[in-house]
């Protein structure tokens, strides 16, 4: 029996129609997966579901009680709780103190009892004692999810849960999931993991283009691979065609080590090369000093040692500002702190990147990246969490460039368009010899793109694998390593 029913949902952005008469069924007990590419319609859904969105027509009933249109307050009393893909902490504030202001508590012992209950049984660590704003983006994420099961929810709506958490904690995280379900709780699961939905779902509803094109039950549970072709509407090949690499060297890295904002040693004497043309993927359980070596090879965050020698000059010591405006360019997964400025359009988001000169361009940008909707004028923020990452990376590569950082390039994304930023970064590769480093969660995602895959642990490059070598089980085997393998080269 269903406790949370949407009825014929329809709800429009101008001349897009973003849900079209959409009916969905959340029962206790259960685990729902919604699926979708960017832009069918999920993120609209979960916000009418969650009041934060006001359907054009359409009902939400919880419990045979309809609940009022565009409420939060109203949707939360009714028992809905919800982790968004987007993040809603309040950067300055504590993990704590942002969980008690969910629940309407004060920062007390009690709620920091209560949070640390849920911390442990969900196996989800985070420092509750400093503001967000200090966080990775993996830590901030667990935050927001013990957030919402402290609210002891009778609905719960996950957007992208696992899309951050290390790989070994995923399945316990994933069991965790079904129990909740089985405790009673309908537990809504928006994930882009085909193998997660199919693993722990005991229905699946596939959006396209804003409409509802199935629902299947345990009696009729597709394959992974009928599944996508239902989500995508064609068969997507996952094989991307990469050329060889140039000899010159447009990155030398030698002996680098990085600390993070707590001064903890988070790059630890890091070594490698990277040649015009080559395409390096950077593997790794998340927080193991990626996203921080990204950041010092472009300047954002200064090396505590070693050199770094880029086109045969020694940058070490020069700033971010100074690093771009010779030609490099880092893309970060966080696109909120790094990419999106709240208040611009999609025009002036190019405009400030690239120059006014890029305006007469912008529909023909648009379409090649695929921005739904390619809508110059609409304010960025209003765009889905995809589709702005897709308007970050399209801002980034359309730079003439020599080299590129990309950290977490495809978070949120779906299939095709993960698929499409790997092919865009393999002819940049190939037709204007842009040196790329790519630092991605997804292992085959890595292998399907890259000439050469580094693994690292603690800060260390434990190993690295060429193209023609790549053996994803031991790649694997080496997320928990702690000391360099005979396989290491740069």
């Amino acid at each position: 029996m269903s406790i949370l029913a949407a009825r014929a949902i329809t709800k429009s952005y101008g001349p897009t129609l973003a849900n079209d008469a959409i009916d969905i069924d959340l029962a206790a007990g259960e685990v729902h997966a919604l699926l979708g590419q960017n832009g069918a319609g999920k993120s609209t859904l979960v916000g009418v579901l969650t009041g934060r969105v006001a359907p054009d027509e359409g009902t939400v009933t919880v419990g045979g009680v309809e609940v009022p249109a565009g409420d939060p307050a109203a949707s939360a009393s009714a028992g809905i709780a919800t982790v968004f893909q987007e993040l809603m902490l309040v950067p300055s504030m504590t993990g704590l103190e942002n969980i008690a202001l969910a629940l309407g508590l004060p920062a007390n012992r009690a709620t920091r009892r209560r949070a640390e209950a849920v911390r442990d049984e969900f196996q989800l660590p985070a420092n509750l004692d400093v503001p967000v704003r200090l966080l990775g983006l993996p830590e901030r994420q667990r935050i927001e999810l013990i957030r919402a099961l402290c609210q002891r929810p009778s609905i719960l709506l996950l957007d992208e849960p696992t899309s951050l958490l290390t790989p070994t904690a995923i399945p316990g995280f994933l069991a965790k999931v079904q129990e909740l379900a089985r405790s009673g709780i309908a537990v809504l699961l928006i994930t882009h993991r085909l193998d997660e939905a199919l693993a722990i779902a005991d229905k699946l509803t596939v959006l396209r283009q804003g409409r509802k094109i199935v629902t299947h039950t345990p009696a009729d549970m597709p394959s992974s691979t009928e599944l996508a072709i239902e989500m995508l509407g064609v068969r997507v090949a996952d094989h991307v065609q990469i050329a060889p690499p140039a000899e010159e060297v447009v990155l030398q890295v030698r002996d680098l080590a990085v600390l993070d904002e707590h001064r903890h040693r988070r790059v630890d004497g890091i070594s490698f090369d990277l040649r015009r043309g080559e395409i390096l993927g950077v593997a790794g359980v998340d927080g193991n000093g990626q996203v921080e070596l990204l950041e010092a090879i472009v300047g954002l965050r200064p090396a505590l040692e070693g050199t770094l020698t880029y086109r045969g000059s020694d940058v070490t010591g020069t700033d971010y500002c100074a690093r771009r405006a010779d030609g490099t360019q880092l893309v970060s997964g966080d696109r909120q702190r790094y990419g999106i400025v709240p208040t611009f359009t999609v025009s002036q988001h190019f405009e400030y990147a690239l120059g006014r000169d890029v305006l007469g361009r912008l529909p023909e940008i648009l379409t090649t990246y695929d921005v739904r909707p390619p809508a110059a004028a609409l304010r960025a923020d209003r765009l889905s969490g995809g589709n702005q990452q897709k308007l970050v990376i399209a801002c980034a590569c359309e730079r003439d460039v020599d080299l590129l950082a990309l950290a977490y390039p495809t978070h949120g994304l779906d299939l095709q368009a993960s698929l499409a930023v790997r092919q865009l970064l393999a002819r940049r590769a190939a037709e204007d010899g842009v040196a790329i480093v790519f630092a991605g969660s997804e292992l085959p995602e890595l292998l399907s793109v890259s000439h050469r895959v580094a693994v690292l642990n603690r800060g260390r490059i434990i190993g690295i694998q060429s193209r023609d070598a790549f053996d994803a089980a031991e790649l694997a085997e080496w997320f928990t390593h702690t000391e360099p393998v005979s396989r290491q080269a740069v």
